[in-house]
């Protein structure tokens, strides 16, 4: 008879467990393996990684420049891979892209970098870039301030040179929020009532 083949065993050096002494638990190669097993041999690899971060980022760093190729084609496998995480850290770069393109306005709130207030701000005061509705809005306030009563629809679209529906869509928000108030004329032109706008005293 032949005898049944027997299963070389090996201990592991870290946490004494015997296991079949093949590549499947030893790292090595056919001749000669390690004496730590490969769940051991890996908890010993993060814990140098841990501790070495900056050689970890060097090698990687040096291994991604001299293998770009290689990179290109796990990247884009990763990605068709990983729909969901492709996503996810899209959003998560938007959000901090973002952030970083936002810094405190005087009142507290956050405003873009490249503005001089916060959107509520330039909504009040009319900093904003021409040609935005909330631009029209602050210059709005600032027109009704300065330009003779009675002040009409006619006369903001001509100071502003915007459309008249822009000037009517931004009045009818600025009466919403209390900020403007409305009042009815006999138009000098014509037979009807004509609308007059005024500013709410505190605007």
């Amino acid at each position: 008879m032949v005898a049944a083949a027997r299963t070389l065993t090996r201990r592991c050096s870290t946490c004494t467990g015997i296991f079949p002494d093949t590549r499947k638990y030893f790292a090595g190669n056919g001749k000669k393996r390690g004496y730590r097993c490969h769940e051991c041999n890996r908890k010993r690899v993060r814990e140098w990684q841990s501790k070495h971060k900056d050689r970890v980022a060097e090698r990687v760093a040096a291994w991604k420049e001299a293998h770009p190729d290689r990179v290109k084609r796990s990247t884009r496998a990763w990605r068709i891979n990983n729909p969901r995480k492709m996503k996810a850290q899209r959003r998560r770069a938007l959000a901090r892209k973002k952030l970083a393109r936002q810094v405190v306005c005087e009142c507290g709130n956050p405003r873009a970098v490249g503005a001089e207030a916060c959107e509520r701000c330039s909504f009040l005061d009319g900093r904003t870039p021409r040609g935005t509705v909330r631009a029209v809005g602050g210059t709005v306030i600032a027109l009704l301030r300065i330009l003779p009563a009675p002040v009409t629809i006619d006369a903001l679209t001509m100071e502003l040179d915007v459309t008249y529906h822009t000037v009517w869509t931004m009045m009818r928000r600025l009466i919403r929020d209390g900020r403007v108030a409305v009042r009815y004329e006999p138009d000098p032109f014509g037979s009807n009532e004509r609308p007059v706008y005024y500013l709410r005293s505190g605007s």
